[in-house]
């Protein structure tokens, strides 16, 4: 028999291995946008590291597949709760997205009236570009996104509706409905030839390890069928994708499932990772550029070290100004007994 004591031990556990699994997304995705490759030999680590750095992408999807069904599954989730459920998540992710979008444009215009851009550079902003990034309209419009994460944002919006519309069906108490249930949504994996990609198409996968540990901590599948589960998951994973996402995808489910204690930096990288994540793209190449006036002759490996440096301390800044405060706004919008 499961105690208390040993749930609130396990989701402990579960917090700190995800905090720390988020850092390390979000590091990754830094890289593969902000690494010079370019400038460095194929051996060098970093350059390696930042070439598979989009995989940090898939292992923040599968973060999502286990953390919000779990958290849905705490708050006695049912249909009639939905509308609380997506205005936790919108106050939750929205506000900052749209902080960032409004620095894109910001910046874009100082640099066009920066002493240091050309003098005959001008500004003109795409306002229907600008505005349909709001709700994601962008993914349905194939209009370009301004910033190179915010299409994975339109499918963590899809994966939130299809949650909330089918998660009865994967926590239910008969086992086939269940099962049934998770494999149906896996074969979405195999529909990104005829499906637009905003629908999850092959990224479904992910979210759906996710959702088996999910199913396998609150005890809805016993350990054979979670394996069964996982197991289906990776074979996908590997008839769709190369054999090392199959393996980055197996090593984040034991990271969640086994660590318990992480260094306080990355616990703080975790902290700010969706703030990283939003604004590393605006920001790192700009440090750079910065650096680089302020310091002539600065080597490449120190310019990009600068801007790794100056980005994360801006997301720091972003998150306890910006997302914090709605973070904490979601946490107070609760679940009502009904």
């Amino acid at each position: 028999m499961t105690t208390a004591h040993g749930e609130a031990n396990t989701q402990k556990n579960n917090i700190v291995s995800i905090q720390a699994l988020r850092g390390i997304a979000a590091f990754l995705v830094v890289l593969v946008h902000c690494f010079p490759r370019q400038h460095y030999p194929d051996t060098n680590i970093l350059k390696i590291i930042s070439s598979k750095g989009y995989m940090g992408v898939q292992i923040f999807f599968i973060i999502s597949g286990y953390i919000v069904p779990y958290s849905m599954y705490k708050n006695e989730y049912n249909i009639k709760k939905i509308g609380v459920f997506f205005a936790k998540r919108m106050v939750r992710i929205e506000p900052p997205y749209i902080a960032s979008i409004v620095l894109i444009f910001l910046f874009a215009w100082l640099s066009a009236w920066s002493p240091w851009s050309n003098s005959s550079m001008t500004y003109k902003p795409d306002w229907w570009n600008i505005l349909g990034h709001l709700g994601y309209l962008n993914a349905f419009t194939k209009q370009p996104w301004l910033s190179p994460v915010y299409w994975t944002l339109a499918l963590e919006f899809m994966f939130y509706i299809i949650l909330a519309l089918f998660f009865p069906l994967f926590t239910n108490t008969r086992k086939i409905i269940l099962m049934a249930s998770f494999y149906v949504f896996l074969s979405l994996s195999f529909s990104h030839n005829y499906l637009p990609y905003y629908l999850l198409g092959h990224h479904t996968v992910f979210f759906m390890l996710g959702i088996s540990l999910f199913l396998y901590h609150v005890k809805k599948i016993n350990l054979v069928e979670y394996l069964v589960l996982t197991t289906s998951c990776f074979a996908v994973c590997l008839y769709i994708f190369i054999p090392l996402l199959a393996l980055v995808a197996l090593a984040s489910l034991l990271f969640i499932q086994y660590v318990t204690r992480i260094p306080k930096i990355l616990w703080g990288l975790g902290a700010i990772s969706y703030s990283l994540y939003l604004t590393h793209a605006i920001t790192a190449l700009r440090f750079e550029a910065l650096f680089a006036r302020l310091i002539p002759g600065l080597s490449i490996g120190f310019k990009f070290i600068f801007g790794l440096l100056g980005c994360i301390a801006f997301a720091a800044i972003f998150y306890y100004i910006i997302e914090r405060p709605f973070q904490k706004i979601s946490k107070n919008i609760g679940y009502k007994k009904i």
